[in-house]
């Protein structure tokens, strides 16, 4: 066979490699890579005679190979051939994920793809196989009840190397969510008020004294650490907004998690946050006897399934995340939602796919964008106004069986708590302060996270005569 020939069979092998990666996402990088290496190194092994050497023809081959391979992938997914051509969207975002990569890192994804949507419409295509819909019609059929599963993102967000400490660090299932349903029924979230008085009046009088003020976690671990009480000498704010930095990245490309978390320069403090989840899990399992006062993990801990180490840990990643998220009002959520984008959705393997996504394809929803849209909140969209009447348009939390189940807990503590510092103290914004400045700050990385926000408080005069 002469050297044309083979040349001409290294390149027919990429592009059924091509359609072979079509039907079969890749998973690893691992084994990407051993699978490639395999299919190249035949056919190269033809080329020796022609150069004269074994690693010349592997590298000749290996260049014509991925050549070919990546012109295939690129032509595809920019042609009209493709199932999402129809979607408009810009090159980069249909052309590579490695697009969306660099978008999140720059910790503002939010502010980019509302830009997309106020140029493209409803649906934008943010991905090769990824559209971002924000038609409020559409989100039942993604996120409600009667929606798809999880899509790929997921699987990216892994926060410890193995799938049995962390499954995607998020409720996968109803059966799952049967614990925390039972940990906020009505009845279970009353005999939360004894210590969420205690930690008010706690927050109230640590407020008197010191400008540093934090309630996380006060109704999960059942007095493992308390940061109004002992400071945070286990940092853990800063292992929390460290450690959900690599997910954020990795989400977006899920088949390089794998290589990711085998580097220690860049997995240390993701790794360190997970760990610190184990070690707290443990610990408050070690306590279950000696706990007065039911809590979350209570619950977990009672129900025999949720009991096991991996799933507790889990829960643990879970409840340290959602509980870092600031207690809000309806409209401060509508403006400033916990999870801003990257609900993804994905219709299940071998179903056949849906209307708006075929299969191995995804949508994500992103209610910091619907929120702000002026077809389902007008006027002025973007303003805070506490009186404006919310619809079913807002939905700052997960849809469907997998809604979020702490906001009755939540709307408790924020009625509490208000009404004790509005009883106690004048606040104000630091004079030296631009308030402006607060919103710039906030940080997409899939969770929000925020800057500091000075306010002085004054205590209140009270009126004797009264």
């Amino acid at each position: 066979m002469s050297m044309g020939n083979m040349c001409i069979t290294i390149i027919l092998l990429a592009l059924w490699s091509h359609a072979w990666l079509r039907k079969r996402e890749p998973k690893s990088l691992l084994n990407l890579s051993i699978s490639l290496l395999v299919i190249v190194s035949l056919p190269s092994y033809g080329l020796v005679p022609y150069v004269g050497s074994p690693t010349k023809a592997y590298l000749l081959g290996s260049a014509i190979f991925l050549t070919t391979l990546l012109t295939s992938i690129s032509l595809y997914r920019l042609s009209p051939f493709h199932p999402l051509s129809r979607y408009p969207g810009p090159w980069q975002c249909r052309l590579t994920k490695l697009w969306g990569t660099y978008i999140a890192w720059n910790g503002k994804p939010q502010v980019y793809y509302k830009k997309l949507h106020d140029q493209y419409g409803a649906i934008v295509r943010i991905g090769p196989n990824e559209l971002s819909v924000i038609d409020a019609d559409l989100i039942p059929n993604i996120l409600g009840a009667s929606g798809m599963p999880k899509g790929p993102m997921w699987g990216g967000r892994r926060i410890l190397p193995s799938k049995n400490w962390n499954r995607n660090n998020s409720l996968t299932s109803v059966r799952d969510l049967l614990p925390w349903n039972a940990a906020f029924k009505p009845s279970s979230v009353a005999g939360y008020e004894g210590m969420l008085i205690a930690r008010a009046e706690q927050f109230i009088n640590n407020s008197r004294t010191s400008a540093i003020l934090e309630t996380l976690h006060w109704d999960r671990f059942g007095g493992v650490y308390s940061l109004m009480r002992d400071g945070d000498i286990e940092q853990v704010l800063l292992k929390m907004r460290r450690g959900v930095f690599m997910p954020s990245i990795s989400q977006h490309i899920p088949w390089l998690l794998g290589a990711l978390h085998a580097m220690p320069f860049v997995s240390s403090d993701t790794r360190a946050f997970g760990l610190f989840g184990i070690e707290q899990a443990k610990k408050r399992a070690s306590m279950q006897n000696d706990i007065l006062r039911k809590d979350l993990f209570y619950y977990l801990l009672e129900d025999t399934k949720m009991s096991v180490l991996s799933k507790l840990v889990s829960s643990a990643l879970l409840a340290i995340v959602a509980g870092s998220d600031t207690t809000s009002s309806n409209e401060t959520l509508r403006l400033q939602p916990p999870i801003p984008t990257s609900l993804q959705r994905a219709p299940a393997l071998g179903s056949g796919g849906k209307a708006l996504s075929p299969d191995m394809h995804s949508c994500s929803g992103s209610p910091w964008i619907i929120h702000r849209c002026p077809r389902y909140f007008s006027p002025d969209p973007d303003r805070f106004w506490p009186d404006r009447w919310l619809n079913q348009r807002s939905f700052p939390f997960q849809r469907g069986q997998l809604t979020v189940q702490e906001k009755p807990l939540a709307m408790i503590e924020l009625r509490y708590l208000t009404c004790s510092l509005v009883r106690t103290f004048d606040m104000s914004f630091d004079g030296r302060y631009n308030p402006a400045q607060w919103e710039d700050s906030l940080v997409d990385r899939f969770v929000m996270l925020k800057g500091k926000l000075p306010v002085q408080l004054n205590l209140r005069k009270v009126n004797q005569s009264l």
